[in-house]
């Protein structure tokens, strides 16, 4: 692959994609369809473990993610020229 001004882009010498993620359209890919995803089927389990102890789960990862997203629309969201796009992601962001 090529980027900007010639430039190529090195692909990751780790483990392809897992099943979870290959589930989803490549335009889906992201890290928010998977927490979406994992928070739906796997609600309580362990998403990330702070020094061995403290923990986020996949749902309590989605909730502060759409808490965040709601409060960022609210600053940006009357100045922003580009409300559809605004008005499609607030609706992503604050659905239960």
């Amino acid at each position: 692959m090529s980027g900007p001004a010639g430039q190529c882009l090195l692909r990751g010498a780790g483990p392809d994609l897992g099943p979870l993620v290959t589930r989803l359209p490549p335009d889906r890919r992201t890290l928010l369809h998977v927490l979406e995803l994992h928070s739906r089927e796997r609600p309580d389990h362990d998403w990330l473990v702070f020094d061995g102890r403290d923990r986020l789960t996949f749902a309590g990862a989605r909730q502060a993610a759409h808490r965040f997203a709601a409060a960022l629309l609210v600053c940006i969201g009357a100045r922003n020229s580009s409300r559809t796009k605004l008005k499609q992601f607030k609706d992503w962001a604050t659905r239960p």
